[in-house]
């Protein structure tokens, strides 16, 4: 039986819309249940609601959008200071070391206390890449949106059929439990083979899922689908015995033409060319600053590219799941944008781009999107000018997180 959502009444000093304007009110109010009835300014409520109380949210008060975490891996979480940082394919080789060890401690225990926090900061949606069905329980029982990414990697051809068949079974899984939205994650084109990638697209195509998939976010990739050289020649070589690689960037970008919903992550040493062809997809493009920083890639160019969306990536490769601490990192990794623009460009890639990226109808304070909403106090009182930097830098309070209308955090 559906839980039926009163009617909520709210006004606070300002509201963060998140809209393609980029749109602030200033003394606005808010109406939702499970979605959002009406927005706008309060001086409007006399008028048009003229025997409803609504309820003040307090001193230096702040309405936004729930933040949209697209992408991360929390099957990871135990890592604390066990795997390498600082290059990409040492990191790598310390996963394959220490994965056996960091899986045995990813209980349930483990996976709820990620999705709890992630909740207290303010995230109302995840983008779970679930590689060994470890997080499907939780994700279904938390009260957060969650898009269920069911992972395919294997880059040998004579296993192409194995891994499939273990890929339907992880997705039928998904699909049975509430709560949950399943989805397709492609690992990357230098560890899944071409004929697993047609196999599992098709799929995708069939039951219309969205499709994520890490792409270019070493200079060591770049190399190895290039030429076949870099540190992935000597990787392949030492753990998988393999001395060529089984895609090259283009055709395995050309792979997902006339996926619905395509999200390419991190991106970082993508082409210009690479880039057309994702914007011809009306693919999007997550961006995970402090990951692609704790494993010594570049910075992703944000303004090279529309469609972007936030992600923390896991605890193995971050210090932190809480999207606040995400985007203060991101602030200071895009040191030529001007701050108070590149603030609000951040907030709303958080939000509306994320709902972009895993097809979900919130991300704005727009009647008809559905009711994910933080509220926050401030400290001291912002300007409109430095609003959404205020929203980011400031030591907040958040008060109240809704999720689909419902209280989920106070």
């Amino acid at each position: 039986m559906e839980v039926v959502v009163s009617l909520r009444y709210l006004w606070a000093d300002w509201i963060v819309v998140c809209d393609d304007g980029l749109n602030i009110i200033k003394d606005g109010f808010i109406i939702f249940n499970k979605t959002i009835v009406a927005v706008g300014k309060k001086q409007d409520t006399d008028r048009l609601y003229p025997d409803q109380k609504f309820e003040y949210m307090g001193i230096n008060s702040v309405l936004i959008p729930g933040l949209i975490n697209t992408h991360t891996h929390l099957e990871f979480g135990a890592n604390t200071n066990t795997l390498a940082y600082g290059d990409f394919m040492k990191w790598l080789s310390s996963v394959l070391i220490h994965r056996d060890n960091l899986l045995q401690k990813a209980d349930k225990s483990l996976i709820d206390r990620q999705l709890n926090d992630m909740l207290s900061s303010g995230t109302t949606s995840v983008g779970a890449v679930s590689s060994y069905g470890l997080d499907t329980v939780s994700l279904s029982n938390s009260p957060i949106n969650s898009v269920c990414f069911v992972e395919v990697i294997g880059s040998s051809i004579d296993q192409v059929e194995e891994n499939f068949a273990n890929f339907q079974v992880k997705i039928q899984q998904i699909i049975e439990l509430p709560n949950i939205t399943p989805a397709v994650a492609v690992h990357s084109p230098y560890a899944t083979h071409p004929l697993l990638i047609k196999k599992v697209l098709s799929f995708a195509r069939e039951k219309n899922l969205a499709v994520q998939t890490h792409f270019m976010e070493s200079i060591h990739e770049k190399k190895w689908l290039k030429n076949g050289l870099g540190g992935m020649k000597e990787f392949f070589a030492k753990f998988l015995g393999q001395t060529q690689p089984v895609s090259k960037a283009k055709k395995f970008l050309n792979s997902f033409d006339d996926i619905a919903h395509i999200s390419y992550t991190h991106c970082c040493y993508a082409s210009k060319k690479h880039k057309e062809t994702i914007a011809l997809q009306d693919g999007s493009i997550i961006h995970c600053a402090k990951s692609n920083r704790f494993l010594g890639s570049k910075t992703f160019d944000i303004d090279s590219f529309k469609d972007i969306a936030i992600g923390t990536d896991g605890l193995s490769s971050n210090d932190s799941l809480d999207m606040f601490d995400e985007l203060k990192t991101a602030l200071f990794l895009h040191p030529y944008i001007e701050i108070n623009r590149l603030a609000f460009r951040l907030l709303y890639m958080a939000t509306k781009g994320g709902a972009v990226s895993l097809h979900l109808n919130t991300g704005e304070l727009v009647a008809g999107k559905t009711a994910d909403i933080v509220s926050l106090t401030l400290i001291d009182k912002p300007t409109p000018e430095n609003l959404a930097l205020s929203v980011l830098l400031d030591k907040k309070h958040i008060n109240q997180v809704f999720i689909q209308g419902k209280l989920c955090y106070s």
